[in-house]
């Protein structure tokens, strides 16, 4: 068995690698159909009845997360496309390159700021090659419905549930995915104190080879360890004492499982050594069937759309669908599910100023999507941020909301606007709200720090900034110190004046210009 292909250097792919496929959309002409289902909306070539099978399995992936993960809490905030296609080939158009080629996968997640895909070959979906998309799947469900947990913990669950088996009446959740025992039988086990404390800027996680593969099948296993031998609880209560130890991983270990990290790693290596991992195999009872789901089909130029849409969320291929965008623009001005993804790209090319007029034009436009009055506001955002400008977007991003009231970055983004405008007290209050929708998003949680601070909810911002160091994000980490250090002179300086400011200025904090951390 071949050594782990990390989940992370699939992301990498996804993010950071650069080239440019050939061969434009509007080169072929198959039949597209739109299939949406309860919780998915799907854009296939694939029949009308291969399509229905297809996002079944997606619906069945759903209820797993729902039943062993969400319990209720919800789904995911940020819209998720699905893009399923009749054959490879077409799919490679939409892979992200490697060394110029595409990438080799039966299933990838491609994730946004502003939406998320996935891309599936119908040919091979369902073969067991679904892992890469199972695995971020699994971290947009836990960034969106939970608080930020520690980064093994993540990527471990990530990991276990990766596994999913969809294939038959019978869900079997548990199987080893590819390559972590082999990477457990041939390296040596890092104690559980080393483990529970790496992060997203440690050496090991950051190493491309064979540190960073023990560290994701060691999450791994210690999911399954945990999980199997019934220890939830006390590992929930470790994570929190973990918060709360000042680097002490060794005695909340003690507090929480009642024994040294070095005793708890000898278990995990006893456990593994027994061979007997536990593989669960349930009949899920799915209160929906393929033929309810609503099936339409779609104009070739919706179909383009999409897809030069996805393109532009892959680095490598982002040039390619900023061309295809513009293209479409160009015959069909009015299309403004069009101009918002070309907004989009563009923004994440750092265009934001071209993105402008194109996505004003869109919002004028009236659309019945919520898409183009954020992108819109969002471009305003990052290029001409100025007192008036930011007034004009509240109405703008009040109808965002009105649209898609389950996106978290709606409320996120009204709430910039509002407190730039001087209503603080109504931006710390949807700024919370963003919080709620999305609840381990630690940019959420950032730009109501941000906000508290501006509106003077000081113990707020404070305690915000102080969860923020210990973020596993290293970005968030030093914003949140550099706050501090700004919140603590702010105070100091206000008490000094107290006198000169209760008689004068009445928004001292009014001039602090929110921005998210680079």
């Amino acid at each position: 068995m071949a050594p782990l292909f990390t989940r992370v250097s699939r992301t990498i792919l996804c993010l950071t690698i650069c080239g440019l496929v050939s061969s434009p959309l509007w080169a072929r002409k198959p039949n597209w159909l739109r299939v949406t289902s309860p919780h998915f909306v799907m854009y296939t070539d694939l029949g009308q009845s291969d399509a229905r099978k297809t996002l079944l399995e997606f619906e069945r992936m759903h209820a797993v997360f729902e039943q062993r993960v969400l319990q209720g809490r919800g789904q995911t905030s940020t819209p998720l496309y699905i893009l399923a296609f009749r054959n490879n080939k077409e799919m490679k158009q939409h892979l992200p390159l490697w060394h110029g080629k595409p990438i080799t996968a039966a299933g990838i997640f491609i994730p946004g700021r502003d939406r998320n895909f996935i891309l599936v070959d119908g040919n091979q979906y369902g073969d067991g090659q679904m892992e890469s998309a199972l695995h971020e799947y699994t971290h947009s469900v836990l960034r969106d419905n939970f608080s930020p947990i520690p980064l093994w913990m993540n990527e471990g669950l990530a990991e276990y549930y990766s596994s999913l088996d969809l294939r038959y009446d019978n869900i079997t959740l548990g199987e080893p995915p590819r390559g972590l025992v082999y990477v457990l039988q041939h390296s040596s086990f890092l104690p559980l104190d080393q483990l529970f404390s790496v992060t997203s800027n440690s050496p090991m996680y950051n190493d491309d080879h064979d540190h960073r593969n023990v560290f994701y099948a060691e999450s791994w296993l210690a999911i399954h360890f945990f999980i199997d031998n019934s220890e939830l609880p006390q590992l929930s209560r470790f994570v929190a004492l973990q918060g709360q130890s000042n680097g002490n991983i060794d005695g909340a270990i003690q507090v929480a499982f009642a024994e040294s990290s070095k005793q708890l790693t000898r278990d995990l290596i006893r456990y593994f050594a027994s061979g007997r991992i536990y593989v669960s195999r349930t009949k899920l009872k799915m209160p929906m069937r393929a033929r309810d789901f609503q099936v339409e089909p779609v104009s070739a130029e919706q179909a383009q759309t999409v897809q030069a849409d996805c393109d532009g969320h892959v680095e490598s291929l982002a040039a390619k669908g900023t061309a295809e965008l513009e293209q479409i623009l160009k015959q069909d001005p009015a299309n403004t599910a069009a101009a918002a993804a070309l907004g989009a790209a563009l923004i994440q090319q750092g265009r934001s100023a071209e993105a402008v007029p194109i996505l004003r034009q869109a919002v004028n436009r009236q659309p019945a999507d919520f898409r183009p009055y954020y992108e819109y506001a969002f471009s305003v955002r990052q290029s001409s941020p100025s007192r008036a400008n930011v007034r004009t977007l509240v109405p703008v991003m009040r109808k965002a909301v009105q649209l898609n009231p389950h996106f978290a970055f709606n409320y996120d983004l009204l709430a910039w606007a509002e407190t730039y405008s001087g209503d603080t007290r109504q931006g710390v209050a949807d700024a919370k709200h963003a919080l709620t929708l999305s609840p381990g998003n630690e940019q959420l949680l950032s730009d109501l720090g941000s906000i508290a601070f501006t509106a003077r909810q000081w113990d707020l911002a404070r305690l915000i900034f102080t969860n923020l160091l210990q973020s596993r994000h290293p970005q968030y980490a030093a914003f949140a110190k550099a706050q501090l250090q700004v919140l603590t002179r702010y105070q100091n300086m206000v008490t000094h004046y107290r006198p000169v400011q209760e008689h004068g200025a009445a928004h001292e904090g009014s001039q602090i210009t929110i921005l998210p951390p680079e």
